[in-house]
């Protein structure tokens, strides 16, 4: 993808961007909200956070007591 130009680069990624927030209905990607990044549709908790997180070394359950607006249907999504 590298090659192509930015402008079909963007049509692409908004592709795929809307497959996956139909796959994943509580993944929400909105230009006004956390500058558009993935997240939490209720929640302004982006989904790189949580896996930076994770790749720290949080565990799901410290994640849920540390953000109690979320569940673990809501990491699983994440996740994915």
């Amino acid at each position: 993808m590298p090659h192509l130009p930015k402008g079909d680069q963007m049509r692409i990624l908004s592709v795929v961007a809307a497959e996956v927030a139909d796959a994943h209905p509580v993944i929400d990607f909105q230009a006004s909200v956390c500058g558009g990044v993935a997240r939490i549709i209720r929640t302004r908790i982006s989904v790189w956070l949580l896996e930076s997180l994770r790749r720290q070394g949080k565990t799901e359950v410290e994640l849920l007591l540390a953000y109690l607006t979320l569940n673990a249907e809501d990491l699983a999504n994440a996740w994915n």
